[in-house]
């Protein structure tokens, strides 16, 4: 067994000391050596400003954080006098209607505060009247807001457009396994009491 070991680790030498020269890959692509005697003081300094263009690469163009080069035309530009939008009054009683598999009244009392809004209310389905509540935040002239029956549990998720006067938009009623969709219109009929 000891010869057998000699032979194999002898082979084994014998093959790593020679390289196979006697194939050579048909196919093969050789790099061009790169120029370090050229990448010496001034040329880096040359070579670097010419690709970013003098130095026009490193400056922002302070109304729409560009870089020079861009085209102008399909660069947006926002509008200078952009003022912010209000927060639209949700505060007072409302009457809505729901309109979903079947009709259904809401009358909501809702308080404001900023841009939050909750309050309290009653829904009407089917002769029923289940007391809710709601709560939800005020953007612009939008509401999202949700309406949750004490009872039930099973949330409203509502997304309302309000207007003076009036609102509308839709919802989408939550429970379980059951998605439900539907839409919105309401009335103010007077203020929080």
């Amino acid at each position: 067994m000891g010869s057998k070991s000699v032979i194999l680790v002898l082979a084994l030498m014998l093959c790593s000391a020679n390289p196979v020269t006697s194939q050579v890959a048909k196919n093969y692509t050789t790099e061009t050596p790169f120029p370090i005697q050229d990448l010496l003081g001034k040329q880096i300094v040359t070579d670097v400003r010419d690709a970013f263009k003098n130095g026009s690469q490193f400056t922002t163009i302070h109304d729409t954080s560009m870089r020079p080069g861009v085209p102008g035309s399909v660069v947006w530009k926002p509008k200078p006098n952009i003022v912010p939008v209000g927060l639209a009054p949700a505060a007072g009683k409302w009457s809505l209607n729901l309109t979903d598999a079947r009709p259904k009244h809401l009358s909501l009392n809702l308080y404001q505060s900023e841009d939050a809004v909750f309050g309290y209310g009653n829904l009407t389905d089917n002769g029923t009247i289940e007391q809710l509540t709601a709560g939800g935040t005020v953007m612009g002239d939008r509401l999202a807001m949700y309406i949750i029956p004490v009872s039930s549990q099973n949330p409203y998720r509502m997304w309302l457009t309000l207007r003076p006067g009036s609102m509308e938009g839709g919802y989408i009623l939550s429970s379980p396994g059951v998605l439900q969709y539907g839409s919105a219109i309401g009335i103010k009929v007077g203020t929080s009491s």
